[in-house]
């Protein structure tokens, strides 16, 4: 990476002055010394910057199956930290030059010290990532701080030597968190860059020890604020995440999918295996792709606790979720996340997979392993989704399929996708096409092209049917024929008075929302009336009482009625 030139002050320079008298009226002057000479001393300042870092030490039973009891390790050898900005400062706070470090953590910088050499500097680096683009990433103790976190280190110099080597090796409990965070995400933000048009908005990352065990991400603040969880003081089991690198890599992704990309899902059940709507499968997959493609790796894992209390609570390997070698030990085993059921369109598995079989050749153009014979520029999949409108898309996996076959993109065939759907793991389904005994989703329920605002039945009089499980709330399995809810998209081209009606009996009922799931209106008694605006709209059909039951419906939809 290009850095700039560092900026050097000298502590001091004195400038010779050439003495000179001349004689008025005849008389003569006193004939010119030699110049005073300027007293420069040039020193070179050089070292190397680094943190230590904990990581998880994953080990497997006897039967080969991965042991949830993995722990984190205590700190691991010093790890470099590059391209971070520092200073070099004289005794006083003078900055005597300013640089960042290079690829390997390393500096080296001239300074000019005057006609007294000093005999002590200081180093001083801030955890802040000022991104090529102009993007700046800080990491901060709290979210009232304007300060990043900093360190420091002073040399006691020789001032005849014409070196000064000053080495900062910054320990865990010296905030090293936080420069493996930025370490972390740098590698990732500059891999999207590649492929985003717009640039990416400054962000402050709140992490300190002890404050929390949840991480989460506020996009309407200014700058972006991304809170890193590091964990309940004092309680050793409590959930870390500094130090998981897919995790946090994973939080770069919710980042990237919420400024960027349509992203409409709702929050996923707490059940990892179970189906989600196709657009929760999205996000979710989305995300635990992005964890590994950010880092050209394909092993998830993600810990909590340290030490003797610490384990493993979510592992995989994105190219083959499922290994019959591993099998699985029950609920709290992260194996269970390879349970080969868990695929199809509602399975986060699938997105996930899908989208690094897509990207999965080296920087050379070497197949990693799946032996597909496909692959697709990164760069380009991310300037196809930066394109997708919040306000008219609502997208799942075959969002993307739509758009690398579309005959204008020329990316992909339909057989590409399939052979993608098949190899190294069968999804269960093939593009394009209906599932069978499903609907594909959401289903479009007003034609492109019909005149809105006329008090005609939407699809000339067509009707949808469908069947919702009413004793399940949440999950979708639409290959199987058998949903706990049913989509629907509606087009309107002006304000209209839209009328959904279901002819069903009591245990469902009929709703309209926008593209990004918010709640329009409700149907009371299986009906709903609601003046929409122009644009596209959900209707979602869902069962309401938890009887345990399969409900057959069909539903209508009235412009005007």
């Amino acid at each position: 990476m290009q850095t700039n030139p560092p900026r050097i002050l000298a502590l001091g320079l004195i400038v010779g002055l050439v003495g000179l008298a001349t004689s008025c009226g005849g008389g003569s002057g006193r004939p010119a010394g030699p110049p005073v000479p300027v007293f420069d001393t040039l020193r070179t300042v050089a070292g190397r910057l680094s943190y230590f870092t904990r990581g998880p030490v994953l080990t497997r039973r006897v039967d080969g199956r991965l042991d949830p009891d993995s722990v984190l390790t205590e700190p691991n050898l010093p790890r470099s930290a590059p391209l971070f900005p520092f200073q070099i400062l004289a005794p006083d706070g003078t900055v005597l030059a300013e640089d960042r470090t290079d690829a390997a953590g390393r500096y080296s910088v001239r300074i000019n010290f005057g006609p007294n050499p000093a005999t002590q500097v200081r180093l001083r680096v801030e955890a802040q990532l000022n991104l090529p683009f102009g993007t700046v990433f800080r990491v901060l103790p709290d979210r009232f701080s304007g300060t990043p976190y900093s360190n420091q280190t002073v040399l006691l110099g020789d001032p005849d030597s014409e070196r000064y080597d000053i080495d900062l090796e910054i320990a865990l409990d010296d905030a090293a968190g936080a420069y493996h965070i930025l370490d972390t995400l740098y590698e990732g933000i500059v891999k999207a860059k590649a492929g985003l048009l717009a640039t990416p908005p400054n962000m402050d990352i709140i992490w300190a020890p002890g404050n929390g065990a949840a991480s989460s991400l506020d996009t309407t603040s200014d700058p972006v604020r991304l809170t890193v969880a590091g964990g309940i003081a004092g309680l050793l089991a409590s959930n870390t995440d500094e130090w998981d690198e897919p995790q946090l890599m994973r939080m770069l992704g919710e980042y990237l999918l919420r400024i960027f990309f349509a992203e409409v899902a709702p929050a996923p059940t707490d059940d990892a295996t179970a189906p989600l709507l196709p657009s929760a499968a999205w996000r979710e997959g989305f995300l635990d792709w992005w964890a590994c493609e950010g880092r050209n790796s394909g092993e998830f894992w993600d810990t909590e606790g340290i030490g003797a209390a610490g384990r493993v609570i979510r592992y995989f390997k994105i190219e083959s979720f499922f290994d019959p070698a591993l099998g699985s030990l029950g609920p709290a085993d992260p194996n269970v996340y390879q349970d080969p059921a868990n695929v199809g369109l509602g399975s986060r598995f699938t997105v996930a997979e899908v989208l690094w079989d897509l990207h999965d050749f080296d920087a050379v153009g070497v197949d990693t392993g799946d032996n597909d014979g496909i692959t697709f520029p990164l760069a380009q999949t991310i300037r196809f989704l930066e394109t997708l409108d919040p306000g008219e898309s609502y997208p799942w996996l075959f969002t993307i399929f739509d758009i690398l076959t579309n005959p204008t993109v020329g990316a992909l065939s339909p057989v590409q996708v399939n052979i993608i759907l098949q190899f190294p793991e069968d999804q269960g389904f093939t593009y394009p096409g209906t599932p069978e005994n499903g609907h594909l989703w959401p289903e479009p329920i007003f034609p492109e092209g019909e005149t809105p605002n006329t008090p005609v039945q939407i699809g000339f009089n067509e009707t949808f049917e469908g069947t919702v499980d009413t004793l399940t709330p949440d999950p979708v399995n639409i290959e199987l024929g058998l949903t706990s809810q049913s989509y629907f998209i509606l087009q309107t081209g002006g304000d209209s008075r839209i009328t959904a009606q279901l002819t069903v009996g009591q245990d469902l009922t009929v709703e309209v929302l926008r593209l990004d799931n918010t709640l329009v209106a409700s149907g009371q008694l299986q009906a709903v009336t609601q003046i929409l605006p122009a644009g596209r709209y959900v209707i979602r059909v869902r069962g309401t009482t938890g009887n345990p039951q399969l409900e057959a419906f069909t539903i209508r939809v009235i412009i005007g009625a």
